[in-house]
């Protein structure tokens, strides 16, 4: 048996990150403004394609082939440009399809079940700036291999000092009027956040700086809601990172997730 799966009983899920709101940060709010690379303007490496997979023969195989194999690999190789060693990286997995094991250049990250919808780890212990190597292990002794391991996966750069978790609550009253509410839920080190809430002309309703232990109250008047097209833009912002969160004037709001695929 691979001696990966020897170690499975053994193993701690101690690199996994809590659960967060789902959103990915831009470098700044000017970058975000550019539309036209905003897959640039995130410190994402994708890791969704260029996979290939080996056998305990060490032979490489291409995903045509589909008979039942054991010890089945996947791998795939990556760099990420600009490596900071001052920054932490996480690995975003989305959408997994079956179970398997994670390594990056020979060190353990951790182990992923079938039915995650959403995981993350801290890789930062095992990445850097030269070519690097990641590998799913199959947690199954025979199996097909198959290219939808995942939905999505990707490689997060962070500030050391950074929003980790945040919600926002909106509602709206019986004359129209919508109020805003911010929480910061959770941060690493010691960011200095401001907020900014912007209509898609980029005029300013309201601005200020966040006390991480305190929730922040907007109100936007009924009839600046019906005057403002489709939606507000509420920017999170710390000295490294910015997190955009479109409202719109429905009430409806979601993360900005924009990345390459």
């Amino acid at each position: 048996m691979n001696q990966h799966l020897k170690k499975i009983e053994m193993r701690i899920n101690q690199y996994q990150l809590t659960k967060r709101t789902r959103y990915i940060p831009y470098m700044s709010r000017h970058v975000f403004a550019i539309p036209y690379i905003k897959f640039l303007s995130h410190a994402v490496i994708p890791l969704n394609q260029q996979w290939h997979y080996e056998t305990e023969t060490g032979i490489i195989h291409s995903f045509t082939d589909k008979n039942e194999m054991s010890d089945l690999h996947y791998v795939r190789s990556f760099i990420i440009e600009d490596f900071d060693d001052s920054k932490d990286y996480h690995l975003n997995i989305e959408g997994v399809q079956q179970s398997f094991m994670i390594y990056l250049n020979q060190s353990d990250v951790g182990t992923v079940e079938g039915n995650e919808g959403h995981i993350e780890f801290d890789i930062t212990h095992a990445v850097h700036g030269e070519m690097n190597v990641i590998e799913l292990v199959s947690t199954e002794t025979m199996m097909s291999p198959q290219q939808n391991l995942f939905n999505d996966m990707y490689v997060l750069e962070r500030a050391n000092d950074r929003i980790v978790d945040y919600s926002v609550d909106v509602s709206q009253n019986a004359r129209g009027d919508m109020s805003v509410r911010i929480q910061i839920q959770d941060i690493e080190g010691a960011p200095l956040i401001s907020y900014l809430l912007q209509n898609e002309e980029h005029d300013t309703f309201a601005k200020g700086v966040m006390d991480i232990d305190s929730s922040y109250h907007l109100v936007i008047p009924a009839h600046l809601v019906e005057q403002q097209g489709k939606h507000f833009t509420l920017f999170l912002e710390t000295e490294d990172e910015t997190i955009a969160h479109y409202i719109g004037a429905n009430g409806e709001h979601e993360p900005v997730n924009v990345k390459t695929v």
